[in-house]
């Protein structure tokens, strides 16, 4: 499974939670899983990836869409350096996404690493944006915190 990358065009919005004394995460270049696991999932995708069923994907929208409808955004301050990502009913976009993702691994444990985060700038390169994608057998699905779908 490759880290998705992707640009969101959105109205503005502030990055996240701001916190004293805390650093950042590091960046870095995305690593490559292991080749025979390249290759294993490409010859039997049913055990990589989500087979999503009629009612895989009512399940998955329905708890995005509680999930969202319960979670209480706090956002960051406009150019605040550092945040926090948790997993907890607030917060802003990557603690929204690692929520959904924790709900997800536990109700679909075998294809926990279908559910994974991506991030990109958004609005012009300034803002920082997370959201959880759900590799199925039918391709990407996207949950973000300020769409009310899962979307390819």
């Amino acid at each position: 499974m490759r880290i998705v990358f992707f640009a969101i065009a959105l109205v503005s919005i502030s990055a996240c939670v701001s916190v004293d004394n805390i650093t950042p995460l590091p960046t870095g270049t995305p690593s490559e899983p292991h080749r025979s696991y390249v290759t294993f999932c490409a010859n039997n995708p049913e055990d990589c990836k989500v087979p999503l069923t009629a009612s895989a994907l009512k399940t998955i929208q329905q708890v995005h869409s509680d999930l969202r409808a319960s979670f209480t955004p706090k956002w960051d301050a406009e150019g605040t350096e550092g945040d926090v990502w948790t997993v907890g009913m607030e917060g802003d976009c990557e603690d929204y996404a690692l929520m959904l993702q924790r709900y997800f691994r536990q109700k679909y444990p075998y294809y926990a690493e279908s559910f994974q985060l991506a991030t990109a700038y958004i609005e012009g390169g300034t803002q920082y944006h997370a959201v959880l994608t759900v590799e199925t057998l039918q391709g990407t699905l996207v949950c973000d915190i300020l769409k009310p779908e899962c979307a390819d």
